[in-house]
């Protein structure tokens, strides 16, 4: 996983020791360096590896989120959407093409539910002192989701088809 991101950034982990800690509770923080992950959610992954997203989630942020970020809240989305991204993009690489489609896909259902409660708005957040559960979804789902259709797209101009 280091490897997949160090390649995919074009830099290599700037600490020397990154640590998971699996904890009591419903906690998932990263900080550089170090992330705390809901104990339960080691089960899940020991019962089913295809379930590591939330692992490649919150080490992405090690280069997507710490290493580079955004200047302030405003663009809050380029660190959530694009750690969502880079673990269903992992996800491709482990697991085949199959498993990145099915997070995207479901990245793209949950914005559509937002947008279909007429709750969707731009990626950029003027005021992100109080987010809606819709203002979340919107920075990690649509993000990840914009992102594929920018991939998309860059996919199509390198084939000349776009």
């Amino acid at each position: 996983m280091f490897r997949f991101f160090e390649e995919k950034a074009g830099m290599p982990y700037s600490g020397s020791v990154y640590t998971q800690v699996l904890a009591a509770g419903k906690v998932a923080q990263e900080m550089s360096g170090f992330t705390i992950i809901r104990e339960s959610y080691g089960q899940e992954v020991l019962s089913d590896q295809r379930g590591i997203w939330l692992i490649a989630h919150e080490l992405a942020h090690q280069w997507w989120g710490n290493a580079v970020t955004c200047q302030d809240w405003t663009h809050f989305w380029l660190n959530e959407g694009m750690a969502t991204f880079m673990s269903a993009a992992y996800k491709e690489h482990r697991f085949g093409r199959e498993e990145y489609l099915k997070d995207i896909e479901a990245a793209k259902a949950r914005y559509l539910k937002v947008k279909e409660a007429e709750k969707d708005r731009s990626l950029v957040f003027p005021n992100w002192d109080h987010p809606s559960p819709e203002d979340r979804t919107l920075v990690y789902h649509k993000g990840a989701y914009v992102l594929h259709l920018l991939r998309k797209k860059w996919a199509k101009k390198d084939s000349g088809k776009g």
